[in-house]
């Protein structure tokens, strides 16, 4: 029996490949069961494979220490700095304003001022001169040519200026006549006192001189005043009294003076060229002037100069400075520098634009931006951006 069974298996009849039709395409679900369960004996399963217990720990080993080595390069990468100068817009105007001023009284303040002479005179050797009187006895006229040297006393040659002809005498009274002389040796010496020439020329004949020589000097060299010796001391005297006279006025503690006008004048006690060793100016100054609230000025020109602000991220370099002009119209420059605010927000959009770029390109990168006006960048750029930190330098482009 078993050997038909086999025979039936080995070649089956018609009946038995109809049955297997109708089996193969059933939907019931016991046919279904029985024909997938006649299956199992014919297929196949897979083996298990061996796993490799240390490779597979190596594998894992080395992506522990990729990934961990990563993180301690992130969290170790040193952060470079970079410099920045934002733009910046100086704002300078001349305007106009409505400020109520207050007429002060003037004042008048006086100085004086004393300094060394610096100079220079030069005096040339002069020659004394004076007068020779000539008594004569005899009862004719004599005669004495021009240039006749007489010696004093004090052995002080003068020589006559011009010829003297003395008249006759007439007894008892002399014949007199008096001419000029001088000495003939340049200096102070030549100053001869009255009465050192008394000579007896003859019997009949006298001369001598009745009054001293003068005008005799040595050469020599003294100090005289310059001109820049009073110019210097006229602006000293100046700057001073231009000091003092704010502390003249009587002022409110909101008040700020405005001198309107000033007269200057100066007088020396010597004139240029004159010899002396000091020089002294007496200084005069008169001053009017003004008062105006400085509070309410500071209020207007605040005002005014924020109305220039370029753009909401600017901000204020400093303080503003003004500078009276006039007082009638009351006129005011204003001026101060505006500089562009880089948020935080935007200096992380720069990092993540220029991580791990060539600083060429970087700093190219950052001026083209338009909000730069210079950067200073280091050789290497790390390419994670929180390692870029930007330092901004404020004032450097004003």
């Amino acid at each position: 029996m078993q050997i038909q069974e086999q025979k039936r298996t080995q070649s089956p009849t018609s009946t038995d490949q109809l049955l297997f039709h109708e089996e193969y395409f059933s939907d019931d679900p016991e046919v279904i069961f029985r024909r997938e369960y006649a299956r199992l004996d014919t297929m196949k399963l897979k083996q298990p494979q061996k796993v490799s217990w240390p490779l597979l720990w190596l594998v894992l080993l080395a992506y522990g220490s990729f990934i961990a080595g990563s993180i301690v390069g992130i969290l170790t990468y040193p952060t470079v700095t970079i410099a920045l100068i934002p733009i910046s817009k100086q704002v300078r105007l001349t305007t106009s304003l409505s400020l109520p001023v207050r007429q002060l009284p003037p004042v008048t303040l006086t100085k004086t001022a004393t300094a060394q002479t610096t100079g220079h005179g030069h005096q040339d050797a002069k020659t004394a001169s004076g007068r020779l009187t000539f008594y004569n006895g005899r009862l004719s006229a004599q005669y004495v040519p021009i240039g006749t040297v007489f010696t004093g006393n004090d052995g002080i040659k003068v020589v006559t200026d011009e010829p003297a002809t003395i008249p006759a005498g007439t007894p008892p009274a002399y014949g007199e006549h008096t001419i000029l002389a001088h000495a003939m040796q340049p200096g102070a010496a030549g100053n001869i006192q009255a009465g050192d020439i008394h000579l007896v020329l003859s019997s009949d004949l006298l001369v001598k001189n009745l009054a001293a020589f003068s005008g005799g000097q040595d050469e020599r060299h003294f100090q005289t005043v310059a001109q820049a010796d009073l110019d210097t001391l006229t602006i000293r005297l100046q700057n001073t009294l231009s000091q003092h006279i704010p502390q003249a006025f009587s002022l409110s503690t909101t008040d700020t003076l405005y001198v309107t006008h000033c007269h200057f004048s100066s007088q020396p006690d010597h004139q240029v060229g004159e010899e002396a060793q000091t020089v002294t100016i007496r200084a005069v100054d008169t001053c009017s002037a003004v008062a105006y609230d400085t509070q309410e000025l500071q209020q207007k020109i605040e005002a005014i100069f924020t109305s220039t602000q370029p753009g909401k991220h600017y901000q204020l370099l400093g303080q503003v400075s003004s500078k009276v002009l006039t007082v009638t119209p009351f006129t005011v420059q204003v001026s101060g520098t505006w500089v562009y605010l880089l948020s935080e927000d935007y200096e992380q959009f720069l990092a993540q634009k220029i991580a791990g770029e060539m600083p060429q390109q970087a700093r190219k990168y950052l001026l083209n931006a338009g909000l730069i006006v210079d950067a200073h960048i280091p050789a290497q750029l790390p390419r994670d951006p929180q390692h870029i930190h930007f330092e901004i330098i404020i004032g450097a482009g004003a």
